[in-house]
């Protein structure tokens, strides 16, 4: 039986591989298309920037409390393990990344 398992893990993980990085192709070449229709179509100007701006700042206003909360969840059920580092290591991600870029908007202004 566990023969057979891991004879089945190969091809599921290679589907898994093959469907992650198809997603991310076609998201990125339907990411590419809007943005090329906005700018045939004058969509690109300041009050798209500002809309932009605006809900990037809403969702990390989301994100940070829903990361610690899963931090929390993943402690409870799972312990101190692997998903624990993962958590840990993308809130870390998250504040460098929102810290670099506050530093470099007040570099700007």
């Amino acid at each position: 039986m566990n023969e057979l398992m891991t004879q089945m893990a190969v091809p599921m993980n290679l589907g898994g591989m093959i469907g992650l990085f198809g997603g991310l192709l076609l998201g990125l070449l339907g990411w590419g298309f809007g943005r090329y229709m906005q700018r045939k179509n004058r969509g690109l100007d300041e009050r798209a920037e500002t809309i932009t701006a605006r809900a990037k700042a809403f969702s990390w206003n989301l994100l940070i409390p829903a990361i610690m909360l899963s931090w929390v969840l993943v402690t409870l059920f799972e312990g101190i393990g692997l998903s624990f580092f993962v958590m840990m290591a993308l809130f870390v991600i998250s504040q460098i990344a929102y810290v670099s870029a506050a530093v470099y908007q007040n570099g700007r202004n």
